[in-house]
């Protein structure tokens, strides 16, 4: 089972904290990294590979999702040289 690695940005881009998820495929550290996600921008990566980048939620569209079972409003960029095996 692959190793993703999360990374959670600050306000200025930056790294502001890591943390590493086993999940069994790209879909699957997909839908933990959304369950993860915060208000703030996520990457993430496996090994060298930088799977998708979750944009910042508004504070509207966060506090939604705190309320409501349903899936992340947040835009999501998914690198385009892979494809979920």
């Amino acid at each position: 089972m692959p190793t993703y690695n999360f990374y959670f940005m600050n306000q200025r881009g930056h790294i502001d904290r890591m943390k590493d998820v086993d999940a069994g495929n790209d879909r699957e550290a997909m839908a933990l990294a959304r369950a993860d996600q915060g208000s703030r921008p996520l990457e993430v990566w496996c090994n060298h590979r930088k799977v998708f980048r979750i944009e910042a939620l508004s504070e509207a569209e966060f506090r939604a999702e705190q309320t409501q079972d349903r899936p992340a409003i947040g835009s999501l960029t998914v690198s385009s040289r892979h494809q979920s095996r």
